[in-house]
Parts: C-alpha cells; structure tokens; sequence
C-alpha cells in the first residue's frame, strides 16, 4: 500500500492502482517529466515547489506528484530515475513544524535525496 497518510489524492491512488503496484518503489525509477518552481504561498511569501511524474516500469500508470514549500537536496540519476524509488514519511503526527510535515527520502540510500515539505498532492495522469 502506499504509505504516508495525509496525502492529498493518495485514496484515488490506492483505488485505481493495483495492489502489487502500490509503492513509492514501483514508481521511483522512471521520471518522466520534473519541474522545479517558485510559487507564492496564501500569506505572500515565496516558496519552492516540485512537480514529478513517476511511472510504473511497464509504464501502465503514472502519477504527479506536488511538493509544495520544498527544502533539502534533491538527487537522482538521469537514467535511473531514483533508482530504488522513493520513501515518503509523514511526519505532522511527531510534532515536525508544518512546513517540514513531509519527508521524502531514498530508502535505499543509494542517493542522497532527501528534503522535507509541508503539501503533497498525487494525482493520476
């Protein structure tokens, strides 16, 4: 199942996406498109955010995924995507600040992506 609660579409995710399928991991090594810009936030501040489609390596299916209000490093490999994909941890429910509510990692350490956010929003394309 996909982890990480308080993401914003992840029920859609879980409903149209096969079981077997439902890790950050199946999607990580196939970036199809990333988009990295600045944004301003409801009080007028500018913030960072990120735009990612992953897919699935038969490529059935794909998500975009939103990071809203990013900080931290973000690395991945041309070719290889994120290689052992992703870990996304929500971390509002340990008393993290709301700006780092999320945390986006590698699980297998093989790269050393790892920044926090405070909006995740996955959708279906």
């Amino acid at each position: 199942m996909f982890t990480a609660d308080g993401i914003e579409g992840i029920e859609v995710l879980r409903t149209k996406i096969p079981t077997e399928l439902q890790s950050w991991g199946e999607f990580g090594c196939h970036i199809e498109d990333l988009h990295f810009f600045s944004d301003i936030n409801e009080y007028g501040v500018d913030i960072k955010c990120l735009d990612i489609i992953l897919s699935d390596s038969e490529k059935r299916y794909r998500i975009n995924l939103h990071f809203n209000n990013v900080s931290g490093k973000i690395s991945f490999e041309p070719i290889n995507g994120f290689y052992s994909g992703l870990s996304i941890d929500n971390l509002s429910s340990s008393g993290y600040e709301k700006t780092k509510s999320f945390h986006i990692y590698s699980f297998e350490m093989d790269n050393d992506t790892d920044f926090y956010c405070e909006k995740v929003k996955a959708e279906l394309v």
